[in-house]
């Protein structure tokens, strides 16, 4: 019953403390530096009760029976505080860590006084195995409330339904040590007082036990923060990994203290403790998790336990050997005594020591080292705390034992820590297997602080900047992610009175670059958790790598402020109606702290903060999320609104919500779109949104809770989206697109609001949604034919109805290019050759169709010639011929497959542009794929001083949409030109109005 009690007390006390550290998060922010605060005054906390064992020994007959009552008495207290914790709002920083020594202090001194005393129902001279089973039970215990708790518990039954199960735990504890036999408990006598008992210990030799427990708490808290750093590179940082390290760590403790406690003993002798620390210093310096943990990363998987058991196998490899050897210090420091009493003295005196020595490794690994070397923290962090251990120990080893064990640390750590992302090894690993990582990903810089470290690679198969952190694939500039300036710029469409503007998770600064662009704010606060995103700003100042970033102009501007903060945090500390607008893309929900940027608690500081006819503007990840995920976040977001609408712009869903409405008139907002600055229109026009009809048709309806009345909220106390399966890292099946844009069908067929409710717009919205679907399942192939004729039939039926959306003539575009390259594998060489010559005629942005035309002739001669056809088609795609269609495996292979736009880290301006993009070679035809609007811009301004030359006017035509072909009558109406014959040769069917 003993063991069976404090394995339910260390299940309790773990849960309490996720619980805490979640709570506070909402109160502190979710930062490393408010979680370590939480776990350093939980340690600190056990470690006072440790030292108040004797007082209490002495004012009990039975101290077991004394533990079991304080054990209930926790529970109590768990079940009172966390009533009171959840009523309390956010508040700064100072007032949230005066409440630490009240709601965490508290229950965790009675935690730590009552664990001590069960070392006194253990039989007079125990061995020191009876010692590390009680200890061992207690670490079991924690290791069910770490694996069942932060995987299940807490995301699915909620904070205050797990508190309630740690608090039954105690109570269910506190009643077994009730009822254990008395003759367990030791009754102290005069003489038991006088000789050992609490009243005057003999606790002589206590001093290198407690040096030794210290120790072993700062390396286990070290190894802890280091595996919790490190292992996201590998496996992803969700909450899977960081929840199976824990729960690894706390295995390998446990096997320890029930195993490593006697074999050690028998080994060594009095200097086990001291070995113990030394082996489990060299173990931490090998760097296991560098040389073997990728290896584990990368085995395939296919279940959702196949993906924990990875997750465990990894954080067991990198850090099983150091826990089995710490976990049996401090039974072997307690087993040194053998009276009950004084052991459950010398067991308080251990622990408090040991969490002193965790607060240390918190504040040196936590805090310190981040703070002074950031870049070496990977490869410093072993070989610091491995010194200073081992210096701790120069009273217990022998001089030459301890300078061996300097000069094998440091030599174990120089060799041993040596993987992607460390000094040694800058190049990170970037989702990319080694052999292709020079192929498509050019490494540029990274940085590291005490939340993350931030990697920059140019993504060469994209043509896109790629902002990683911990390596996983966070957000990137480019052609792919235009949606990110909408985030931006459509508030300032949707109202005129945009003062105070705040952008949260900073990204790649698209966004806030998107905000300052608008004359209108006079404040614009940009949040962001990790001081080492901020630092790659310069990375993403230019379409393409940089030789020297410099600092981007709107991080300059006087109007901008960055702060470095947890973004629900930074809201919940402004005044009321401070502000008027909330941007924001968080990162996906089921990223450890990101879900309470979803939940309806944000949303209800969100609209405290938000001046009256306020906006908040979120992206929703429509990809990446199962169906009960997107129905549940989207049905959340709604019900904290008095309006709300929904946008589907560049293949992304955004939210809007207001409290007041926020949709004038169509007319209305073109007008807005139309006063635009010019750089806004032109981001606005390479998403698509060029006029009044394409603000009709990107906004899909108003009414979600029509579609989804069954939807449960997202809260905090049950952040149950933080639940991750296999769909998440098996990537084939990251594709809810499927589901996810049904529910957005149904949206667009609920209707909007009067005035925009017109019976084609919505019909147009529906089939764009459709034709969304097709989209994804139309790669190049025979079988996906059919879905990309049926999205270019569903976009002609909706353009027929509005010829002048820019928004629906590029994606029928996509759509035809996606039917004529799927028709191209179906017919022979030559009439794939004249498909293409055709397609070309309207969309010049696909390698295939530019490699093509190497098959198309004029007369006996080929259109192009198939050298520079090859060199054109990896311009647009440096990766074309790495898996080519099959009628185009004779063309010749360039020298090198690399685009030019990689040699560009700014697009030329003006007519320098005009003239690149004219050009019929690889930059020309690089320049005319991502760039069209640009490009085409360029060509219209050269078009407003003179006629365009044969050359310009074949460049132009391709790239014109509705909006591109009113803006080149404009110009050459505006010099005194004839639009009849300048511009009607330009003119193809598919843009006439």
């Amino acid at each position: 019953m003993i063991h069976l009690a404090v394995m339910l007390s260390g299940l309790g006390g773990l849960l309490a403390e996720l619980v805490w550290v979640r709570r506070f998060g909402l109160l502190l922010g979710n930062t490393s530096e408010a979680s370590s605060m939480v776990i350093g005054f939980y340690l600190l906390g056990l470690g006072v009760g440790g030292l108040l064992v004797p007082i209490a020994g002495r004012r009990v007959g039975q101290p077991l029976r004394a533990a079991g009552a304080i054990y209930v008495t926790v529970a109590v207290v768990l079940m009172l505080l966390d009533q009171g914790l959840r009523r309390i709002e956010p508040m700064s920083a100072l007032a949230g860590f005066s409440l630490l020594p009240v709601f965490i202090g508290i229950p965790t001194v009675m935690m730590g006084l009552a664990f001590p005393l069960v070392f006194s129902g253990l039989a007079p001279g125990g061995h020191r195995v009876a010692v590390g089973l009680v200890v061992a039970a207690n670490l079991l215990g924690s290791l069910v409330g770490t694996a069942l708790g932060a995987n299940w518990w807490l995301p699915d039954f909620g904070f205050a339904t797990s508190v309630a199960i740690a608090a039954g735990a105690y109570l269910l504890a506190g009643g077994l040590l009730l009822v254990v036999p008395v003759a367990r408990d030791t009754e102290p006598s005069e003489a038991g007082e006088a000789a050992s008992g609490f009243g005057a210990p003999d606790l002589s030799g206590l001093g290198p036990a407690a040096v030794a427990a210290a120790l072993s708490g700062l390396l286990v808290v070290s190894l802890q923060l280091l595996l919790l750093r490190r292992l996201p590179f590998f496996l992803e940082g969700f909450q899977p990994t960081l929840s199976g390290v824990l729960a690894t760590v706390l295995l390998g403790l446990t096997l320890g203290s029930a195993i490593g406690t006697g074999v050690l003993g028998r080994l060594f002798g009095p200097r086990a403790m001291a070995a113990a620390l030394a082996l489990a210093v060299l173990c931490m310096a090998l760097g296991l998790q560098e040389h073997v943990v990728p290896a584990i990363a990368a085995l395939p998987i296919t279940t959702d336990l196949g993906l924990h058991a990875r997750i465990w196998l990894a954080a067991a490899v990198a850090g099983g050997p150091a826990c089995l050897l710490l976990g049996a210090v401090v039974p072997l420091g307690v087993s040194r005594f053998e009276d009950p009493a004084t052991r459950s003295v010398a067991a308080g005196r251990l622990f408090f020591w040991q969490g002193v020595g965790s607060i240390g490794g918190s504040l040196l690994i936590g805090h310190a080292l981040p703070a002074l070397w950031p870049a070496g923290f990977f490869v410093a962090t072993p070989m610091v705390v491995g010194v200073f251990v081992l210096v701790g120990l120069a009273g217990q080893l022998r001089t030459p034992v301890l300078a061996g064990g300097v000069a094998a640390v440091l030599a174990a750590g120089f060799l041993g820590i040596s993987g992607p992302g460390t000094p040694r090894d800058p190049q990170p690993p970037l989702e990319a297997p080694t052999a292709a990582r020079g192929q498509e990903l050019r490494f540029l810089a990274h940085a590291t602080d005490s939340v993350v470290t931030a990697s920059v690679a140019y993504d060469r198969s994209r043509h896109s900047m790629v902002l990683y952190t911990n390596e996983f694939r966070a957000t990137e500039t480019g052609p792919f992610a235009d949606y990110m300036k909408v985030l931006g710029h459509l508030p300032f469409l949707l109202t005129e009175r945009l003062d105070h503007v705040a952008v949260i998770a900073f990204g790649t600064g698209t966004t806030a670059r998107s905000v300052v662009t608008w004359p209108e704010p006079g404040l614009v606060s940009l949040v962001e958790i990790s001081e080492a995103v901020i630092g790659m700003a310069p990375q993403f100042d230019g379409e393409g790598p940089l030789d020297a970033p410099e600092t981007p102009a709107f991080l300059e501007d006087p109007r901008t402020r960055v702060h470095i903060n947890d973004g629900r945090r930074f809201l919940a500390v402004q005044p009321d109606d401070s502000l008027d607008l909330v941007t924001m893309e968080p990162l996906l929900p089921y990223a450890p702290g990101t879900a309470f940027l979803y939940t309806a608690d944000f949303y209800a500081i969100a609209n405290r903060v938000l001046r009256p006819g306020g906006l908040l503007v979120q992206w929703v990840p429509t990809h990446a999320l199962p169906p009960a995920y997107f129905d549940t976040l989207l049905a959340t977001f709604d019900r904290s609104f008095e309006h709300t609408s929904v946008w589907f712009v560049d293949g992304a869903t955004l939210l809007v919500g207001s409290m007041t409405p926020h949709l004038a008139d169509p007319e209305t907002l073109a007008g807005r779109l139309a006063r635009a600055p010019e750089e806004a229109r032109i981001a606005l026009h390479e998403a698509g949104i060029a006029n009044g009809a394409d603000l009709e048709v990107a906004l899909l309806g108003t009414r979600i809770d029509q579609v989804l009345s069954d939807a449960p909220d997202l809260r905090d106390d049950r952040p149950f989206v933080e639940r991750v399966g296999i769909w998440k890292y098996d990537r084939s099946h990251l594709l809810f697109h499927r589901p996810n844009y049904e529910v957005l069908r149904r949206i667009a067929e609920a209707g909007t609001e009067a005035g925009w409710d017109r019976r084609a717009v919505r019909e147009a919205r529906m089939d764009r949604v459709a034709a969304a679907h097709h989209l994804k399942e139309a790669s190049i192939g025979a079988a996906a034919l059919e879905n990309s004729r049926e999205a270019a039939r569903r976009l002609a039926h909706a353009r027929r109805a509005l010829p002048e959306s820019v928004l629906l003539q590029v994606e029928e575009t996509l759509a035809q290019r996606f039917t004529r390259a799927n028709e191209m594998t179906t017919v022979g060489p030559l009439r794939a050759g004249r498909i293409a010559r055709d397609q070309l005629e309207r969309d010049s942005g696909s390698a295939i169709f530019v490699a093509s035309r190497a098959l198309a002739t004029s007369g006996d001669a080929p259109v192009l010639e198939p050298e520079r056809a090859s060199a054109q088609a990896v311009a647009l795609e440096p990766t074309f011929f790495r898996s080519p269609p099959f009628f185009l495996d004779h063309l010749p292979r360039p020298e090198r497959e690399r685009s030019p736009l990689e040699d560009m880290g700014h697009l030329p301006q003006g007519r320098a542009l005009a003239e690149a993009a004219t050009g019929d070679d690889p930059l020309g035809a690089a320049l005319r794929g991502p760039y069209r609007v640009r490009s085409a811009r360029a060509l219209i301004d050269v078009l407003g001083e003179r006629p365009l030359s044969p050359e310009e006017h074949w460049a132009l035509r391709p790239l014109l949409d509705p909006e591109l072909l009113r803006l080149a009558r404009q110009a050459v109406s505006a010099r005194g030109g004839d639009p009849t014959t300048e511009i009607d040769p330009l003119v193809r069917p598919d843009i006439a109005p």
